[in-house]
């Protein structure tokens, strides 16, 4: 009937905690507290009717909020997910497939996005919905956004090494408010848990992994037209196993001619081609990126658990943020490589600033890319010197650009189109 959600994050204080109060339909408040990650402990306050207990309900509200507790941005009951169904009913309903094997690849994909969260937060998978929660809610995309900001603070601080600055308390508090996660019960110390940027940038990664699942599950109330319900198109994608022997021998040698013993991915070989074609990514390319010019066949690597994203609105410029925090030298742009094994390092889970292990299954995109009229930079200058003005993309070289494998960058989405996804394996 009537409920609210708060978290006190204080830090100085070594407190990480929630507390949730909520009015039943028999007039019975129940409180439920506890430390973020723990079990929580609850009581009922049972009332003769609703207005004496909204009335309690309002009180102890306000008295948390006299002790410092904010009320989380969470959704509670106002959200629906596409047809009430898992991202995999979903994906599998909605995906254009050619063979009972992408079945199989759907429901990978869609266990490997759920483990990279559960793995590194306090999260917890509703699977009857489809949606990550915290122990307060569906975290919202206002408050990772926010998330993305203090990040940006604690990047800075950790990239001069201050660790005995003092905003760090007010930092670590504010994002634990933001995104709730389980850090033990020893006072937390900012040199332990974010000891140098690759901790920043896994911690982004994290932000990343929430903000494709909310965005791909959670949608708005869906529109009833007499008894029918119009579920909203999520995926608009076909994904074919390629069985054409020309395709994949032309494509294991476009790999085999750009490895690279020095990548941790050498030994990876071709094992499956899917061909893609998102219908979107392909009408924009289309209309418009193509006619850029200077089209270049490019690898691109993701890990496995942002594949449905991807799938569902291809490639997306990820948000501005602080090159500590992202680890962009070249700014907020689509990130591509002639290399075949430095893309697959990104996919594998062994490039830098990765969090996490080596991935069981490895997948890398094959991309159209008009890179019309590049700029290569002759050494390494600030990300927010890019995009080039007068230039279509940056192609940055090895051994002269500051990087040590070929990369190339396009800042808009049309630029580029997804052709094939291609898996790898021992």
């Amino acid at each position: 009937m009537k409920e609210s959600r708060y978290i006190f994050a204080d830090v100085s204080a070594n407190n990480n905690k929630f507390w949730n109060i909520k009015i039943e339909p028999n007039f019975t408040v129940v409180t439920s507290w506890g430390r973020v990650g723990d079990n929580a402990q609850s009581k009922e306050f049972p009332h003769g009717s609703l207005a004496d207990a909204e009335k309690f309900f309002d009180r102890k509200c306000r008295e948390k909020e006299r002790k410092g507790y904010v009320k989380q941005r969470v959704l509670i009951g106002e959200y629906t997910t596409q047809d009430n169904t898992s991202l995999a009913s979903v994906a599998k309903q909605q995906i254009n497939t050619n063979s009972p094997e992408l079945d199989e690849l759907i429901a990978f994909l869609t266990k490997a996005n759920v483990h990279n969260i559960l793995t590194a937060t306090a999260m917890e998978y509703d699977t009857s919905k489809g949606v990550f929660t915290t122990p307060l809610g569906v975290v919202t995309n206002d408050a990772i956004q926010d998330a993305r900001s203090i990040l940006a603070s604690m990047g800075l601080l950790v990239h001069n090494q201050d660790w005995n600055s003092p905003d760090w308390n007010s930092l670590l508090s504010m994002y634990l408010t933001a995104i709730p996660q389980k850090i033990g019960r020893r006072k937390p110390d900012p040199r332990e848990l974010f000891p140098s940027l690759q901790a920043i940038q896994n911690q982004s990664k994290i932000l990343d992994d929430l903000e494709a699942s909310f965005q791909s599950v959670v949608s708005a109330p869906l529109t009833q037209k007499g008894d029918d319900t119009n579920t909203p198109q999520v995926f608009d994608v076909k994904l074919h196993l390629v069985d054409d022997q020309s395709i994949i021998r032309r494509i294991k040698n476009k790999y085999d001619s750009t490895r690279k013993t020095m990548h941790a991915s050498y030994h990876l070989g071709v094992k499956r081609v899917f061909s893609v074609e998102i219908n979107a990514m392909a009408k924009a390319y289309g209309d418009r990126g193509k006619n850029v010019g200077n089209v270049m066949e490019l690898w691109h690597g993701t890990r496995a658990g942002n594949l449905l994203s991807i799938l569902k609105g291809g490639l997306q410029v990820p948000p501005a943020s602080s090159p500590h925090v992202t680890g962009r030298m070249f700014g907020d742009g689509l990130y591509f490589s002639d290399q075949s094994t430095k893309s697959l390092n990104y996919a594998y889970g062994a490039a830098p600033g990765q969090r996490g292990g080596i991935e069981s299954s490895t997948f890398m995109f094959l991309a159209d890319v008009a890179m019309g009229r590049p700029f290569v930079p002759t050494s390494y200058t600030r990300p927010s010197k890019y995009p080039v003005q007068g230039h279509d993309s940056i192609f940055a070289k090895a051994g002269q650009s500051g990087v040590h494998n070929n990369e190339m960058i396009v800042y808009t989405t049309d630029q580029c189109n997804l052709t094939y996804l291609v898996e790898f394996g021992n």
